[in-house]
């Protein structure tokens, strides 16, 4: 029997300052299309993205890690009797397998506040949820509520049934397995900002993780920090040093970027963080690819998750639906249907 233990990783800057040319690429451009996994967006009366990232829990259950940002714009905030403005949201998460079944689920209700009543309706201030689900290791239906219980309802059935304004995303997550007696890697998750901290909400081995659920940067957020923990499974784990390698990949499959460095491995869980300067990445979606090997080279685990870079200012500036309704005067069905098929940084490109 393995005990998880956590142990606070080191985190490490990797400033990247990079442009098409310098590489010569290899072509995987099997990573590309067998990488699925995208943050959802909702449908309904809130506009809020979402995202779900895998860690291991014990030998037998993952947890299930699933953020939510959502702009104070979609929001009611209404006035207390101190005259602070207070916004109050329901989080839902519901994991449902192959038939059906709930295998896990959680909902928490949050305080939001504004500091004015600009704050309240800007859609640059923006609001990070977190909740998690511990489930074992298989594919599942993820169903992702956000209400807004300041916002209820006024028609008179939901008023009666007391429905709330209310966003909902469904994704399909794939909570994969640790096998026991390897070393593996957690899924990337794509943060807004990491510092070293040792309790919180959004704490993981000794780090404040702010999560960043759309996996956008660009105009707005120019660094791209990443977390993810390395799983020592072995019956014994002799202390060891390991090299990570990391890849920038473009659409096209092929590695624009590519820096390796040492970490040492001590423990059966290791957090580890990295932050890249994207700076010169050009508008459109990219994979980043992470690989474990070995003193001799093996490669030991890898771990691919995409995002999104975006430097203009409508990219940033107005919500999906917005900019669908503009583009509808400009575009045919068809480029339209298109378009709305690609990440923003792909749709800048397009």
């Amino acid at each position: 029997m393995i005990d998880i233990k956590r142990i606070s990783g080191v985190a490490f800057m990797l400033p990247l300052f990079l442009t098409i040319t310098l590489f010569s690429g290899r072509s995987i451009c099997r990573a590309w299309s067998e990488s699925t996994d995208v943050p959802g967006s909702s449908t309904g009366e809130i506009v809020f993205h979402a995202d779900v990232v895998t860690f291991i829990y014990d030998r037998d259950h993952n947890v299930e890690v699933i953020s939510a940002i959502v702009s104070n714009d979609q929001l009611v905030f209404l006035e207390t009797d101190e005259g602070a403005l207070e916004g109050k949201l329901r989080f839902r998460v519901t994991l449902r397998d192959s038939l059906g079944g709930t295998a896990g689920k959680s909902e928490k209700e949050v305080e939001v506040m504004a500091r004015s009543f600009d704050d309240a309706s800007d859609r640059g201030i923006i609001q990070v949820l977190q909740s998690k689900v511990v489930v074992p290791p298989g594919v599942y239906d993820a169903e992702i509520i956000l209400e807004d219980l300041n916002a209820r309802k006024k028609e008179i059935v939901s008023f009666i049934r007391g429905d709330y304004k209310a966003g909902q995303i469904e994704v399909v997550v794939d909570s994969q397995s640790f096998p026991g007696g390897a070393i593996s890697l957690s899924d990337v998750e794509f943060a807004r900002s990491l510092r070293r901290v040792y309790e919180g909400s959004f704490h993981k081995s000794g780090f404040e993780v702010i999560p960043n659920p759309h996996r956008r940067y660009g105009l707005l957020l120019a660094e791209l920090p990443i977390y993810f923990e390395i799983y020592d499974l072995r019956e014994e784990q002799p202390d060891d040093t390991l090299m990570v390698r990391y890849s920038i990949i473009n659409k096209s499959g092929h590695e624009i970027y590519g820096t390796e460095n040492p970490i040492d491995l001590r423990g059966n869980v290791v957090g580890n963080t990295a932050l890249f300067s994207i700076t010169s990445l050009p508008a459109g979606g990219y994979m980043l690819a992470l690989s474990l090997a070995g003193r001799d080279g093996e490669v030991l685990a890898e771990s691919r998750r995409k995002f999104d870079v975006a430097w203009s200012v409508y990219s940033w500036g107005r919500h999906e639906i917005e900019a669908l309704g503009d583009l509808a005067y400009i575009f045919t069905d068809e480029e339209l249907e298109t378009f709305k098929s690609l990440s923003p940084g792909e749709q800048e490109e397009y």
